[in-house]
């Protein structure tokens, strides 16, 4: 399985997360504005640094904290239903795609679905909680929907109803979680300025 397809596997407004520097609340989490904004510029960097074709910072970011709230609902839902990955499942995961790709093969890829090279470790151990989900949950259709590197309907069910309990609140200037979806929708670009990117913080890669 390729990382990319994860990413693909899954393929509010109003006032927004009421605490201050919050991109979004997942639950009773807080996903700091600071750790989108880093997570983007070492994204950015790194496509640049390997011929990945450049994206805006308005698009990173929205693909980044994407990248962030969908790991949060794999997460919750394996916790959920006593699913866990070691670390050693994750080095020898990770090894194979090293393998297959070489180093910069995986940083590449990665850098290409928007995911920091330091995250790898994260976006591999979503992977194999997704496919450990998908052999448990998934039944007959299981099988098929992880050749064509996604979920099967009872565990993409699964993970809809985590969300809609997690109660995703993503501030205004990047959307909403749409737990149907599973995805950040309806981005407002034009609400993102220099000056107040990340609720006050300068959109990474701007001045």
């Amino acid at each position: 399985m390729q990382i990319g397809l994860l990413v693909a596997v899954l393929g509010v407004s109003g006032c927004g997360p009421g605490q201050a520097g919050a991109a979004a609340i997942v639950g009773q989490e807080r996903i700091p504005v600071a750790q989108v904004e880093s997570e983007v510029r070492q994204v950015l960097a790194e496509r640049e640094e390997l011929g990945v074709p450049p994206a805006s910072p308005v698009d990173a970011t929205k693909h980044v904290l994407n990248n962030i709230l969908t790991s949060r609902v794999i997460r919750a839902t394996a916790e959920e239903l006593h699913v866990t990955v070691s670390k050693g499942e994750v080095d020898r995961l990770r090894g194979q795609f090293q393998q297959q790709a070489g180093p910069e093969g995986l940083k590449r890829e990665l850098a290409a679905s928007f995911v920091p090279a330091a995250q790898a470790d994260r976006i591999i151990a979503d992977t194999l909680l997704l496919q450990k989900l998908n052999k448990r949950y998934g039944g007959a259709e299981a099988a098929l929907a992880q050749q064509q590197g996604g979920v099967a309907p009872k565990v993409r069910s699964l993970l809809q109803q985590t969300a809609q309990r997690l109660d995703i609140e993503v501030s205004p200037r990047y959307g909403e979680f749409d737990a149907r979806e599973l995805s950040l929708v309806d981005a407002v670009e034009d609400y993102l300025t220099p000056d107040q990117g990340g609720l006050g913080g300068a959109v990474p890669g701007q001045p």
